[in-house]
């Protein structure tokens, strides 16, 4: 197991961009092992799996931020946001910003 970590995004206005070892984003999300500050800063840990799944082909991700109380609009039919791909919860700025996060694969929402 090898266990990487990614700054996540502090605003509801930015959607990362991630590489991953992962082809479909339900393996990316699980891969996930914990949402949470360090330093101040939302982080992602997640397991990137074998070393050699590193020097192979990565799948672009997007990380997106919503707050409490926000609603997430629909992309055609698909919803952008769902439970499926929720990854964790972080409290900024002393508690007074919740954003929960949420991953996607960036070809499907992303063009």
């Amino acid at each position: 197991m090898l266990i990487l970590k990614e700054h996540l995004p502090e605003d509801t206005l930015d959607f990362k961009p991630i590489m991953m070892p992962y082809e479909n984003v339900e393996d990316a999300v699980n891969s996930v092992l914990h949402v949470d500050l360090q330093y101040g800063l939302p982080c992602m840990w997640y397991d990137a799996g074998d070393y050699d799944k590193l020097d192979g082909q990565k799948t672009k991700y997007r990380v997106i931020p919503v707050g409490t109380g926000h609603y997430w609009k629909k992309n055609g039919d698909k919803d952008i946001v769902s439970k499926e791909n929720y990854i964790g919860t972080a409290l900024l700025e002393g508690g007074t910003l919740v954003l929960h996060y949420f991953l996607v694969k960036a070809e499907d929402y992303f063009k």
